[in-house]
């Protein structure tokens, strides 16, 4: 993944623009601060989607159930659903 770096001082010039393009590219921005302060701009998509991430991790019922699903695939276990929306 690319991630571009930037200075506060360019961020504060161009906040707009920025904001922008990290919402259009989905791509997060480095931003270097004084004294190691540095932080990471997201679109709030992918912030969601990390937060969602952190969520589903967090339970271990929701890990063993992954990983079951995933030998179950790996041992070509599948049953065909049918969902009616």
């Amino acid at each position: 993944m690319y991630m571009e770096i930037i200075t506060f001082t360019e961020l504060r010039g161009h906040l707009k623009e920025f904001l922008n393009k990290t919402s259009e590219s989905k791509e997060p921005i480095f931003i270097k601060r004084k004294d190691n302060k540095d932080a990471v701009l997201l679109s709030s998509k992918i912030y969601d989607e990390i937060m969602e991430t952190i969520h589903l991790l967090s339970d271990q019922r929701n890990i063993l159930s992954m990983q079951k699903s995933i030998e179950d695939l790996k041992a070509h276990n599948l049953k065909k659903v049918d969902i009616k929306l």
